[in-house]
């Protein structure tokens, strides 16, 4: 994937300095053998329809609908940990059909996490109901330009409760399979009334099993008009090669030892 091209100052800053902390997620990742961030997920098939939206986002529910991957995690640890404090993830590839068809052209990923952006990190991991993926309202943590469109920013907002089970990953798939994981994604203009669209409803239909190892969700994946803006976005971009790479290695090695 090519080196995104920053629009602005605070784009340019945001990759140079993802640049100069990359190693660190990739010797984090070698080291857990995983994702340095979210790295222990749960992976579903899912159906993308156009909600009742206004005419401004009609055509952006047209290219999202059809299948997805989505991919729900944890923020920092494998298991749950009820007296620490976490983030939950859910990420979005709209326009694939896995387990076998999970990248081609014309695809786009959305990143969202538990946390309305970074600077808030902190005070939301301590708010996020750790125990339940359909609990928690999830955002993009920064600006989108949205069909060339600048100040958006996007939502992921739970439809329905939660299913039954002994963890997070049992509930959801229980809810999954009863028909109730549905989830509607919103946006809104960071700069005027404060105000979501509905712009399409995402159902996840059943668990799928997808290489790890291969799996990389970048928001840089932009191909159907949502185009990541700022700071926070680009800072991502090094980062997550990186950790990608330290897991490649990690997997490497221990074939080796295998």
């Amino acid at each position: 994937m090519a080196v995104p091209s920053p629009q602005s100052v605070s784009e340019w800053m945001g990759l140079s300095m993802g640049a100069a902390i990359a190693p660190l997620f990739g010797l984090g990742s070698f080291l857990r053998r995983g994702r340095f961030f979210h790295p222990r997920g749960i992976c579903f098939l899912a159906r993308v329809t156009s909600a009742e939206t206004t005419p401004e986002f009609t055509p952006l529910a047209t290219r999202l609908s059809g299948t997805a991957l989505v991919r729900l995690s944890a923020g920092a640890w494998r298991k749950t940990h009820r007296c620490l404090p976490d983030v939950l993830g859910f990420t979005i590839r709209f326009g694939v059909l896995p387990p076998e068809d999970i990248l081609h052209e014309d695809t786009q990923d959305l990143l969202t996490a538990s946390a309305r952006n970074l600077w808030t990190l902190l005070p939301d991991s301590l708010r996020t109901q750790r125990t339940s993926f359909m609990s928690n309202r999830y955002r993009g943590m920064s600006p989108f330009e949205i069909d060339h469109r600048p100040d958006y920013l996007i939502a992921i907002q739970p439809l329905e409760g939660d299913g039954n089970g002994e963890d997070r990953f049992e509930r959801i798939r229980n809810a999954a399979a009863a028909g109730h994981a549905r989830f509607s994604l919103e946006v809104m203009h960071s700069k005027q009334t404060e105000q979501w669209y509905p712009v399409v409803t995402i159902e996840l239909l059943e668990e799928v099993v997808v290489s790890e190892e291969e799996l990389l969700f970048t928001p840089f994946n932009a191909q159907l008009g949502i185009r990541p803006q700022g700071f926070i976005h680009f800072l991502r971009y090094y980062p997550y090669l990186a950790s990608r790479l330290g897991r490649r290695l990690a997997a490497q090695v221990g074939h080796q030892e295998a």
